[in-house]
């Protein structure tokens, strides 16, 4: 890993690396996806838990009934490209935590910053900007740079700094 020059991101600075994966990984990440079996998915706690957003509301009504990798990228990057960054976040929560049954409670966690009693807690005036910065960081500068950001100024409390990689490049 070599430390190669510092770029600004809006108001955070950080230091940029270059890593090249290993050659078996690189073989993988260079072959088209996988499909992936689609599962169903449970909308009800979803749309309770995302009361008061509307436009997140309005993109949990669009889903199918099960979703899969390919219909949740193709949903991300549509609200991405309409500056949707909740709506965006929120579908790849839902493809991320599956049918757990337990997404939509800790995905309110990180809107509100409020673990436990978050059901009526406002969402944080701050999550949209710093979830925005990071799909911009992930799809400019990649992966790596995406998870520094997000494990560092754009820290959410409660995140597990995994949007930013869900959001892929381009």
């Amino acid at each position: 890993m070599q430390v190669s020059k510092v770029r600004q991101h809006a108001d955070y600075r950080i230091e940029s690396m270059s890593v090249q994966p290993p050659p078996e990984l690189s073989a993988v990440l260079s072959e088209p996806p996988r499909p992936q079996r689609a599962f169903p998915w449970k909308p009800a706690g979803w749309l309770t838990e995302m009361h008061g957003l509307p436009q997140v509301q309005h993109m949990l009504k669009g889903l199918p009934d099960k979703v899969d990798r390919t219909q949740i990228r193709k949903t991300v990057l549509a609200e991405l490209a309409a500056d949707r960054v909740l709506p965006a976040f929120v579908s790849a929560m839902v493809w991320g935590y599956g049918d757990t049954g337990y997404g939509a409670t800790r995905v309110r966690w990180v809107l509100t910053g409020v673990k436990g009693q978050a059901h009526n807690a406002p969402v944080r005036d701050d999550v949209a900007g710093l979830l925005g910065t990071a799909a911009h960081v992930v799809r400019t500068d990649g992966p790596v740079e995406g998870f520094r950001y997000m494990s560092n100024a754009g820290r959410i409390k409660q995140e597990k700094a995994i949007f930013g990689l869900a959001t892929g490049r381009d």
